[in-house]
């Protein structure tokens, strides 16, 4: 499977740090809870930049239930879609609860899709169902990219700093469900995670 242009493979990458994850509360297992598995590494990429800049299928939008939460993602990708995007939102009133996806075509973007979903809050004191709406957010549009026939995925990072995820739980959710839907399902062929400039990526 090609990835888009410029993307290196996780497989090609250098030998990331290692995070130290003692301080982390709830921490993540200490042991691999995945075995290393080349094909899987060779479907998944990290990328920092314009993810509108992607040659793929589709692409990830995170927002709010009304489809017009306006971040540095957000208003990017609407900017390059075009009006059509944003007229087709609110003619057919699309909404989007949180944790689900919705699919709208990508108009003027070179991705064919644009995969919208919404991140929970998150709520110490409702850690439990905060990581689990985090969770069905990145499954449900891996699963949608899927239906969807795409061989290539923009997946942005879906916690947004107004969200207030611990950046180290939210990567773990986002990384186990990515591997998991590797695992389990042949499209999309690749995933590229982007971590959208300036915001720095948080993996």
């Amino acid at each position: 499977m090609r990835a888009p242009s410029g993307v290196v493979r996780w497989s090609q990458s250098g030998v990331a740090p290692l995070t130290d994850y003692a301080a982390v509360s709830p921490s993540p297992a200490t042991a691999p809870q995945y075995l290393y598995d080349e094909r899987i590494n060779q479907r998944l990429a990290f990328w920092q930049g314009d993810i509108t800049a992607l040659d793929v299928d589709a692409v990830t939008n995170t927002t709010d239930e009304t489809l017009s939460e306006c971040n540095a993602i957000s208003e990017r990708i609407m900017q390059v879609a075009g009006p059509e995007l944003k007229e087709e939102i609110v003619t057919r009133g699309l909404e989007c609860g949180t944790g689900e996806a919705v699919v709208t075509p990508g108009y003027q973007l070179r991705s064919r899709h644009v995969l919208h979903t919404v991140c929970p809050n998150y709520l110490p004191q409702y850690h439990t169902a905060a990581e689990t709406s985090l969770h069905n957010c990145y499954k449900n549009v891996l699963c949608a990219a899927s239906e969807a026939g795409a061989r290539s995925l923009a997946l942005c990072v879906l916690n947004t700093p107004r969200r207030n995820f611990p950046p180290d739980l939210a990567a773990h959710v986002a990384l186990s469900t990515i591997r998991r839907h590797l695992e389990q399902c042949a499209l999309p062929g690749v995933v590229v995670v982007c971590g959208f400039w300036p915001i720095k990526l948080r993996f």
